[in-house]
């Protein structure tokens, strides 16, 4: 990866707007989550799942109701403003992939 790409995937697109919770179009292709849940089930009840990349936080919430310990993150504040008004016991923050995501959490 060239130095300007990885600069570019670093830096917030505050352009974009995720929609709230009550819209019928989620922030996340649901087409996904099935495979996704599938590869969690063989995880003890109480894991830890960091949702990098989480958007407004909907499949966090879905994670979150099938006992797991959610995390998200992403490079939209907007996301984030979103995914933080969920009744999610998860902790979301603006971060990226390259960030000290360990410290952070």
């Amino acid at each position: 990866m060239t130095d300007s790409a990885s600069t570019k995937l670093a830096t917030p697109d505050t352009t974009y707007r995720f929609r709230d919770h009550g819209s019928k179009r989620p922030g996340t292709f649901r087409y996904l989550w099935e495979p996704v849940l599938k590869e969690l089930e063989s995880l003890p009840p109480g894991s830890s799942i960091l949702d990098a990349g989480c958007g407004n936080g909907t499949f966090a919430q879905v994670l979150a109701e099938r006992g797991f310990d959610v995390c998200g993150t992403d490079l939209s504040e907007n996301g984030i403003q979103h995914a933080r008004t969920l009744e999610t016991k998860g902790r979301f923050e603006v971060a990226s992939v390259y960030d000290d995501l360990l410290g952070l959490f």
